[in-house]
């Protein structure tokens, strides 16, 4: 951004104003193909709809005609627009590339997204198995145990017998010794 204080460039953007610098002893200015020697700048103010594009400078060798004034003042316009035209055509390359960077960092971010996804996937299914296995293990537990009980219930009732019989046994031992 050129500043009022920043030289005649501020000042013809400032006051939106043409500006012509008479030249003493043909002094020389560089330009595109090298020093020429220039007798007059004229500094013309590139603004559209009050936006302050730049400066446009133009040496001239000798004094311009009339003719040449007349092609440059009805040149601002047309430049200007380009000039608005090339900066929008900037801006838009500039926004594009930055929406461009941005889809391939959310594309990467979809691609990691579906990794912790299948990952998470896989994990779940491993977890369904481990669950249907301990259901299978506690049903197993299960049934082993109700056979353990069954069993310590036989066992129980063996054991009644066995007392029993031993009694029964001791009763007709004690009838043989008297």
């Amino acid at each position: 951004i050129i500043e009022a204080k920043d030289s005649i460039y501020g000042s013809v953007l400032s006051n939106n104003s043409i500006h012509e610098l008479e030249l003493q002893n043909d002094f020389e200015t560089e330009t595109a193909i090298g020093l020429t020697k220039s007798k007059k700048i004229i500094y013309y103010p590139l603004i559209l709809n009050e936006e302050k594009l730049g400066v446009l400078e133009i040496a001239f060798a000798s004094n311009p005609s009339q003719f040449e004034i007349n092609f440059i003042n009805r040149s601002i316009n047309p430049i200007t627009l380009a000039l608005k035209g090339s900066l929008a055509n900037q801006k838009q390359k500039l926004l594009l590339e930055q929406v461009q960077s941005q889809s391939e960092e959310l594309e990467a971010q979809a691609q990691e997204l579906n990794r912790s996804n299948e990952e998470l996937r896989k994990q779940s299914i491993a977890l369904q198995a481990s669950e249907e296995e301990l259901r299978a293990q506690q049903e197993e537990l299960l049934q082993s145990n109700n056979e353990l009980e069954k069993k310590a219930v036989l066992l129980e009732e063996k054991n009644l017998s066995i007392e029993e019989a031993k009694t029964a046994l001791d009763i007709k031992a004690q009838e043989l010794e008297n």
